[in-house]
């Protein structure tokens, strides 16, 4: 037993380990990159980056599985773990490679923690409107509002994941005592359009008042996605059901935000991407755009805005290279463009609890390589000192 012990050690601790999952990193950062011109860059993250097994088809035809770049990334933090850290014997002469190895290892943990806790979106903000949420990147949720004229209204959710794989054979019900009735979603549809019955090519959902969801062809981006659900309100109590097509795309549209009314009260039921809530309150005050010269091609974005948190109020001002901070949160300026309501900043929110762990891991590794370089310089000198001695 301790033989087969010692010879997994020395497997996960080889340099040939090391060398063979580089080169699985390389090649998949190259198949990752040409396939890009196809498909966008959330599909090709979640095929190559985010898997733990993959299946790439060489002409077409012949199946090639392939590991993912993250079980590669997690081998590669064992590799450096197990032989740079544990089996190496340390000794001083070795302490910088030692910290090295140590902040190489901190430096994959925190790409890991960047990957599991970050969020990202985005925040669309007209001069004099205040904000305090903003917009999920990808992920959608159903949002179900009860009509409560001039109090404080309880939206409730229902995420995306819980429903993803919902089908008419196997829907997924909701159910909340704050709820009269019982939401039941029975078909999700990734990219599509409401339709009628008669024109539907592709139809994926049942038919609701002559229309149903027609399965579009995938976008190239995952932005342009518009996805749509056939649901189902159920009264528990008489059994009455009522269906309808939810659609992200025009709420003026038969499959748009669905009313219903239960004990004398009406609530709507929307489909939209998921909203989540900011730390403090922003309200736009100015935008302004530079573009390059003879041309209308931006070259630099200025919104100022007045961040709101509690009692205190501080007028902020955002540019290309200089987001706004606030504890895990940083508000990118992306965008500034008018409507019919005036100008607009859109801002890209990201929060990321692991922010500063890179730079972090970046020091240690500089510390560990800086104590090697003074190290050998200093043997290299004494050496040359003795000679001429």
């Amino acid at each position: 037993m301790k033989n087969l012990l010692d010879r997994t050690i020395a497997v996960f601790a080889s340099n040939a380990l090391a060398v063979v999952l580089l080169l699985f990193l390389l090649l998949l950062t190259f198949l990752g990159t040409i396939e890009q011109a196809d498909r966008g860059l959330y599909e090709v993250q979640k095929k190559y980056f985010e898997s733990i097994f993959l299946v790439e088809w060489l002409f077409d035809t012949v199946p090639v599985p392939l590991p993912g770049v993250y079980l590669l990334l997690v081998l590669l933090g064992v590799n450096l773990l197990v032989g740079g850290v544990f089996k190496v014997r340390f000794t001083t002469a070795k302490i910088g490679i030692f910290v090295a190895h140590l902040g190489v290892v901190f430096l994959l943990l925190a790409g890991f923690l960047t990957y599991r806790l970050s969020e990202r979106g985005y925040l669309m903000l007209h001069e004099g409107e205040t904000a305090a949420e903003y917009t999920g990147e990808y992920d959608f949720e159903i949002a179900i509002r009860p009509d409560a004229p001039g109090g404080e209204v309880r939206e409730l959710l229902i995420p995306e994941k819980s429903f993803r794989k919902a089908t008419e054979d196997e829907p997924r019900a909701f159910v909340s005592g704050e709820l009269p009735f019982r939401v039941e979603v029975l078909a999700w549809v990734r990219h599509c359009r409401p339709w009628p019955v008669q024109s539907a090519r592709r139809p994926a959902s049942g038919a609701v008042e002559g229309f149903v969801l027609e399965r579009l062809p995938d976008p190239k981006e995952a932005e342009a996605e518009l996805r749509g659900a056939h649901v189902a309100v159920v009264d528990p109590a008489s059994g009455r059901r009522t269906e309808a097509l939810l659609w992200c795309g025009a709420p003026e549209l038969p499959a748009g935000p669905f009313i219903t009314e239960a004990e004398g009260r009406r609530y709507s039921l929307e489909l939209r991407k998921e909203r989540r809530s900011l730390p403090f309150a922003l309200r736009g005050e100015k935008s302004e755009t530079e573009y390059h010269p003879r041309t209308r091609m931006p070259s630099a974005f200025t919104t100022e805005v007045t961040k709101i948190d509690g009692e205190v109020t501080q007028r902020v001002r955002i540019v290309m290279n200089e987001p706004l901070r606030h504890g895990d949160f940083t508000l990118y300026n992306s965008q500034v463009a008018r409507d019919g309501q005036g100008d607009y900043t859109v801002l890209a929110v990201v929060r990321n609890p692991a922010d500063q762990l890179p730079l972090y891991a970046t020091i240690v590794i500089s510390l560990g390589l800086l104590i090697q370089f003074v190290r050998r310089l200093a043997k290299y000198i004494g050496g040359l000192a003795g000679r001429k001695a």
